[in-house]
């Protein structure tokens, strides 16, 4: 089966961004396409530009410039910026993986999570990174596909401050005669989840 596509590329009124509008024939013939807004089908594609770098890595992900898995398959290769890092698979035909941060969403001493820009071939998409130091010389760095988990890993967190908050209250209204925890003292928290 073949099909024959016109394609006609001009400028949007935007600068440094082109769409291309294509068309598609009925049938492999392409009788009457003429032009691409002419066809059965009609696409605009339009040109984006991959996010740019909003956050680093931690440091003590990065003082190590090159990273490699236990098993030796895959190698981490951290920009001198401290904001990206490449994934080399060592024995198979996978393409060449670019990972770039751009939001730090959490950062404790030894962990740290991310929302960062994933491109693997014609594959891209944000992912949720969260990195382990485990060691001096180990981490672990988890990957969800879906970024919008880091927010719930921000909320779970925010939650679980507010509970110890409330409890330290409770603790310190405690020794007091009446025992009760003013509603006011708790009015702040409840905006920050």
């Amino acid at each position: 089966m073949h099909w024959k596509f016109v394609i006609e590329k001009h400028s949007v009124y935007e600068k440094d961004k082109d769409t291309f509008d294509i068309s598609q024939s009925a049938d492999p013939t392409c009788d009457g396409l003429v032009s691409p807004r002419d066809g059965s089908r009609i696409m605009k594609l339009t040109k984006t530009k991959h996010p740019t770098s909003g956050c680093q890595f931690p440091s003590w992900v990065t003082s190590t410039r090159h990273w490699h898995t236990l098993d030796g398959r895959m190698n981490y290769y951290f920009s001198h910026r401290n904001n990206s890092y490449r994934i080399v698979h060592q024995h198979t035909s996978h393409a060449e993986t670019k990972v770039t941060c751009t939001d730090e969403v959490y950062s404790s001493p030894n962990s740290t999570t991310v929302v960062a820009y994933s491109m693997q071939g014609c594959s891209n998409g944000f992912v949720c990174l969260t990195f382990h130091q485990r060691e001096k010389h180990i981490i672990e760095i988890q990957t969800v596909k879906a970024a919008s988990l880091c927010l719930t890993t921000l909320r779970i967190l925010a939650l679980f401050l507010k509970l110890s908050i409330l409890a330290w209250l409770a603790l310190k209204s405690s020794s007091s005669t009446s025992g009760l925890i003013p509603v006011s003292s708790l009015s702040n928290f409840d905006k920050s989840v």
